[in-house]
């Protein structure tokens, strides 16, 4: 016995709500920076803007990414273009809690020791 043949066409694969977009958030809480959300290419250019305008020269600045929940190579760019600024203005731009992932991409790429780490 044969399979029998339907006129059904398949169903189209669903549509990403506008809502599921990649974001990132960078905000000022009690003196420190956190970022939250995706660290990725959708995101870079948006955040490229964002830090430098909190710089205030001469200043110590630590940036917490425990919310980061995704990160790529455009993501590590963004870290290390952050740092150039930031010694531009003779802030000492510092990272605490980067994810794994960034810091595998760093340690593959041989950036990591340009990646200022809380000791």
């Amino acid at each position: 016995m044969g399979r029998r043949r339907t006129n059904r066409r398949p169903k189209p694969a669903p549509q990403m709500p506008a809502s599921a977009e990649p974001r990132a958030t960078l905000t000022l809480r009690g003196g420190d920076l956190y970022l939250g959300g995706e660290l990725t290419f959708a995101t870079a250019a948006g955040l490229l803007r964002e830090l430098p305008p909190l710089f205030a020269d001469g200043e110590a600045l630590l940036l917490d990414l425990r919310g980061v929940t995704r990160g790529d190579s455009a993501g590590l760019a963004l870290l290390l273009e952050w740092v150039e600024e930031g010694r531009k203005r003779g802030v000492d731009l510092r990272y605490r809690n980067v994810p794994q992932a960034l810091l595998n991409i760093a340690r593959f790429s041989n950036v990591l020791e340009l990646l200022p780490l809380e000791a």
